[in-house]
């Protein structure tokens, strides 16, 4: 989610099992009606994959919303967007500190995501593996605008 500014990002990780969406937002809350938004869906879009005996069990009621403290103005250049999501989610995934990422380091941090991204791209396995994926018939099934009221 950009704003007019263009440096500003969120990222979500969602709990599925404690039922909450943990908020990184560099903004602090300025797009918070597309994060609510988002937390209302994600009941039906696992109510919806859920097997067919289990689906009248679950709740359609909203995810919590925790926002995570947040350094005041990160990301001073709007390049670096993609960057600061995918390192405060992976600093949430493996139990970091958040505030480890910064201005100083998220260009060696852009760059090691560039390298990853290409390794990965010519890794013979993952490319055979990808030569037989599949996708189900969810993630072709119809796509919901956040930005519908």
């Amino acid at each position: 989610m950009d704003t007019n500014a263009g440096n500003h990002w969120v990222g979500v990780c969602v709990n599925i099992i404690e039922r909450k969406v943990e908020v990184f937002d560099c903004g602090r809350g300025k797009n918070r009606q597309y994060v609510e938004k988002f937390a209302a869906i994600i009941p039906r879009i696992v109510k919806s994959v859920a097997p067919q005996e289990r689906q009248k069990q679950l709740l359609l009621s909203s995810y919590s919303i925790v926002d995570v403290p947040m350094k005041l103005r990160l990301n001073k250049s709007c390049c670096d967007c993609g960057a600061y999501a995918l390192k405060h989610l992976e600093c949430s995934l493996l139990g970091l500190d958040v505030s480890l990422v910064d201005d100083e380091i998220i260009m060696g941090c852009r760059q090691k995501i560039g390298v990853d991204l290409w390794e990965a791209a010519h890794d013979p396995i993952f490319a055979e593996v990808m030569t037989r994926y599949v996708p189900s018939p969810w993630e072709r099934s119809e796509v919901f605008d956040l930005e519908d009221d």
